[in-house]
């Protein structure tokens, strides 16, 4: 049962890595990103997104501005 909550865990980290990536370097709707990485529930993806970095993507990507 641990080995199962650690690949979930994983899992999440990898989707919301790659979903990191895709908003700083494409120009891509956060809607199509949270697709992208398998997320169907675009309010779920924010809530992961932001519990794994701090900040929403919407944030994310205006500080790249910076």
């Amino acid at each position: 049962e641990r080995s199962m909550i650690f690949f979930a865990q994983y899992l999440s980290n990898s989707k919301t890595s790659i979903a990191n990536d895709l908003i700083l370097n494409t120009n891509m709707k956060f809607n199509d990103i949270a697709k992208q990485v398998g997320y169907t529930d675009i309010s779920y993806f924010y809530r992961k997104f932001k519990q794994c970095y701090g900040v929403s993507p919407a944030s994310l990507r205006e500080m790249k501005k910076y």
